[in-house]
């Protein structure tokens, strides 16, 4: 009986050899185990078995070998080795996020050897996520500016072996809502007439968006004007500064309320007066009309006392 050369294996891998025999009468032989662990067994001259790791340490037994009349015994050793277990990694993370949202996740990783400690860290990750190695924890809030794809790779090693997780987070586009930051262009009409509130009469912050071709103007009700649309119109008594609220819209959202402030001129005044023909004459006088007014009504009173003699 010629034994196998092989006596060692690690724990969770297979032990596998063959041992030769002869017989010079040519009888039949038969092998066999004799106080051998559990995880070992021979059959058809392969002497064969997986030990787990409780079974780490020395195995001694004996194999005998019969032709059934005499036995034959050979003491025989295998060293069962602890293997080293790589970490498994017990977390799944989010792969999307949107814009301006928290993104967070805890990389975890157990050991099946206990005493191997497990360090968590990363190979790549965009620069807008930060990776704390203690706990786990990736994190970070992405902007406007990082709508996308990124491939993020962490790692759990046990200083051996290293489980590598990797895996694509997209971003995703969330429409930024419009904000009118001021009023661009000074804006006047007269009392009674339209005005169109254009979108370069304002300006507009929105990072996603393109000024001005992006945007439409509406006015929204307030206290003396009317309004259709984007044109507003001041009551006819009206004179002075006009506040009008007005929004805007980037084709989904609208954006709050803004204030403007229009001037509102007076409509010219009209005065209707007799010449000395007697015939009813309209005349319209610049604002203020009041120094025009009064020197119209001495000359048309001087030629009333002339028409009509007392």
């Amino acid at each position: 009986m010629i034994l196998p050369l092989k006596r060692e294996v690690f724990t969770d891998s297979l032990y596998s050899q063959n041992i030769i025999t002869s017989d010079v009468d040519n009888d039949p032989l038969t092998l066999s185990l004799v106080n051998a662990p559990s995880w070992i067994s021979v059959s058809s001259n392969t002497l064969a078995g997986t030990p787990r790791k409780a079974d780490a340490g020395t195995a001694s037994f004996t194999i005998r070998l019969s032709d059934g009349k005499v036995n034959i015994d050979s003491s025989f050793n295998i060293e069962v080795f602890v293997s080293n277990y790589a970490p498994d990694i017990t977390s799944t993370p989010a792969i999307t996020v949107n814009e301006k949202v928290r993104y967070e996740y805890i990389f975890r990783a157990t050991d099946k050897n206990p005493e191997d400690a497990v360090v968590l860290n990363f190979i790549s990750k965009p620069s807008w996520l930060t990776f704390v190695s203690g706990s786990g924890l990736l994190f970070g809030t992405p902007g406007n500016n990082e709508v996308g794809k990124y491939d993020i790779v962490l790692l759990a090693t046990d200083g051996i072996d290293t489980t590598l997780q990797s895996y694509s987070l997209q971003v995703l586009n969330v429409n930024d809502i419009p904000v009118i930051t001021s009023q661009k262009n000074l804006l006047s009409t007269k009392a009674g007439t339209p005005l169109e509130i254009l979108v370069t009469d304002l300006l507009i912050n929105d990072p996603d968006n393109t000024y001005p071709g992006d945007f439409r103007v509406e006015i929204v009700a307030g206290a003396n004007y009317t309004f259709s649309g984007a044109t507003v119109t001041p009551v006819s008594t009206y004179k002075g500064n006009l506040s009008v609220a007005v929004k805007v819209n980037d084709g989904s959202d609208w954006s709050a309320t803004y204030v403007i402030s229009i001037n509102v001129l007076s409509t010219p005044i009209s005065i209707l007066h007799r010449n000395n023909s007697a015939k009813t004459i309209s005349k319209i006088y610049p604002v203020p009309a009041s120094q025009y007014i009064n020197l119209e009504f001495e000359k048309i009173w001087t030629l009333l006392k002339c028409a009509y003699p007392t």
